[in-house]
């Protein structure tokens, strides 16, 4: 017989050993030829979603074929760290579908095309993802949420069918404390919002993402931003943001709706905070203002420092601002972006201190009137433009410009390769080996810096054949990771 000791030692090593073997996760099947009281296997597939996902539990997959289902998801059951569940519209094993997005000076390489509609879904329990719908109801991340993903959604409404309020709804404004952290949001386009993304989040990491069109959702005035954040260490890299119009004619309606590409405020009313922000290689047009940050007197030190790298902001007709930085306590990095049609503003409205600025290898073209004799990054009422800005070209040929800082190319042409739609260089550009190295190792494309002759001013690095080059492709499936 065996001894009681014997009989523990075993009963340990066995559990040791199962320990080791990985869970074998389960794939639940969705099909509008299902039924709920099937098996939700490949051959007896269900028909709803919400019911597959109820079976879920971490490391699980629903996979949902093609077609339209009336439904509003609810992902409410969590996974974990290492086994998420994931709730996708292709077959296992498969991708998403896309379809190629071919403007020259976008950063976004393909737009997702799912096969399968959804209502709208809400994303309320840690560990969740998902993966390829049509969403035309948007999506929406709770405060409590953390390290959950948002990729290859296509959140559209048409030109006119206003309803759209806001494409991705990531924490609250009311509930600011409460913060989700570490999302992935990737690869989504949005059509038709007034809002591209409302923000309220940590550590979270958003790329390859397009915000296109942006519409009042009640036809009537408002701000229409691609993009409202608040948080801490929120990275953008890569992201579209274009397709604005505004005024009596336009999608968004009111006189004065202030398009911006990025806005955040604090005030003593909402105490609301944006520390640490990064934004790599994005492309913005058709907007007011490319950043608009503002705190009134009451409130200091909630903006930190922001890095702005290899991104173009093309202000179309509106103008004539690529950043407003209007705050105390905030420092500005500025390097290596093309500015067209804009400049950018270090100020303080509001009597408590104002924001400083570092630029540094960027390019200004056309920046109007409002930089005549000046710069076209400049200081107002308060702001601080640092000793250590310079390398930058401005131009404009129908005003003088003149801008302290080191190695500075004023009243320079620039010589892109097509102003106003192609902000590569031409093999001529005096921007060519006139940058200084501030430890960038890519440009907007995702090309090497340096190359050739050196580091080249501006957000593209001159490479031949870049007049039609589209860059690298962007990664998929990038893991979540903290950002810190």
């Amino acid at each position: 017989m065996w001894s009681r000791d014997y009989v523990l030692s075993s009963l340990i090593l066995a559990s040791v050993m199962l320990a080791g073997i990985p869970v074998r996760a389960t794939t639940y099947y969705v099909a509008k030829t299902g039924n709920d009281a099937n098996a939700c296997t490949q051959v007896s597939p269900c028909l709803t979603i919400a019911h597959a996902y109820s079976l879920a539990v971490p490391g699980d997959v629903v996979s949902v074929s093609a077609g339209t289902y009336s439904e509003s998801l609810s992902l409410n059951r969590l996974g974990s760290s290492s086994s998420p569940i994931t709730v996708q519209g292709y077959p296992v094993g498969g991708t998403c579908p896309t379809s190629p997005q071919n403007d020259v000076i976008s950063p976004v390489k393909t737009r997702p095309a799912p096969t399968v509609t959804i209502n709208g879904a809400i994303i309320s329990a840690s560990y969740n993802t998902l993966d390829c719908f049509n969403s035309p109801g948007g999506v929406s991340i709770s405060s409590s949420v953390n390290y959950s993903r948002v990729q290859n959604n296509y959140m559209y409404r048409a030109v006119g069918d206003y309803g759209l309020g806001v494409g991705i709804l990531i924490g609250s404004e009311t509930n600011y404390p409460v913060r989700p952290t570490n999302l992935y949001i990737g690869h989504n386009f949005i059509q038709g919002a007034e809002y591209g993304m409302i923000i309220v989040a940590d550590s979270t990491l958003f790329e390859y993402n397009e915000v296109n069109a942006l519409q009042e959702n009640t036809g009537n005035a408002g701000d229409c931003d691609y993009n409202r954040l608040w948080g801490n260490r929120n990275n953008f890299n890569y992201n579209y943001y274009h397709g604005g119009t505004k005024g009596s004619s336009g999608l968004c309606k009111g006189t004065d709706p202030h398009n911006d590409c990025f806005q955040t405020f604090a005030d003593s009313h909402t105490n609301f905070a944006s520390n640490g922000m990064s934004f790599k290689g994005n492309t913005c047009q058709s907007f007011d203002e490319g950043f608009m940050l503002s705190n009134d007197a009451s409130v200091a030190n909630y903006y930190g420092t922001w890095t702005i790298t290899n991104n173009i902001f093309d202000t179309g007709s509106y103008g004539p601002w690529c950043g407003v930085f209007d705050s105390n306590g905030f420092n500005v990095i500025y390097e290596n972006n093309t500015c067209y049609n804009g400049q950018v503003v270090i100020r303080d409205s509001w009597g408590s201190g104002g924001a400083s600025l570092t630029a540094v290898n960027n390019i200004f073209y056309l920046p109007g009137y409002y930089a005549s004799g000046s710069c076209p990054y400049h200081s107002e009422s308060g702001g601080t433009v640092n000793a250590a800005s310079g390398y930058n070209i401005a131009y404009d040929p129908g005003y003088a410009m003149s801008c302290s800082g080191t190695a500075n190319k004023d009243d320079v042409n620039p010589l892109f390769v097509s102003v106003g739609s192609d902000y590569h260089l031409q093999a001529s550009s005096p921007a060519i080996g006139a940058a200084t190295n501030v430890g960038l190792t890519t440009d907007h494309d995702g090309n090497p810096r340096p190359s050739g002759g050196g580091y080249d001013i501006g957000a593209y690095q001159f490479t031949v054949g870049t007049g039609t080059a589209k860059g690298p492709t962007p990664p998929s499936g990038v893991a979540i990771v903290a950002i810190h």
